[in-house]
């Protein structure tokens, strides 16, 4: 992808949206901002279940019911939901923060396909 003509590239995306370009620009735009706040939602969520699962990891360690062997996979799944959660969470704040970019992006993708 190093090797664009830019030049060409644009022309063929005005070719390839003639006069809804504009439309499908602001359509994909509103697609990536919904794709970033479904990041978020889906941080959100991690979270919430990170909670649960802390809290009840809490409990049964004071009932001492689990034994070192257990405990150890919980904590291996917390680590693994506390890093899906911020992989969801960067992810997210990016498609916010740059809709343009990315929408460009898919669309410079559709048109080079």
């Amino acid at each position: 992808m190093d090797n664009i003509n830019f030049d060409a590239l644009l022309e063929r995306l005005i070719a390839f949206g003639g006069a809804t370009a504009e439309k499908g620009f602001e359509i994909t735009m509103r697609l990536v901002i919904a794709e970033g706040i479904m990041e978020l939602v889906y941080f959100v969520v991690l979270l919430v279940i990170f909670f649960f699962l802390y809290n009840k990891l809490k409990k049964v360690q004071e009932e001492d019911f689990i034994d070192g062997f257990v405990e150890f996979f919980i904590y291996v799944g917390l680590i693994f939901i506390i890093f899906l959660s911020i992989v969801f969470l960067t992810s997210g704040i990016k498609y916010l923060i740059v809709p343009e970019w990315y929408a460009i992006q898919k669309l410079v993708t559709l048109v080079v396909q």
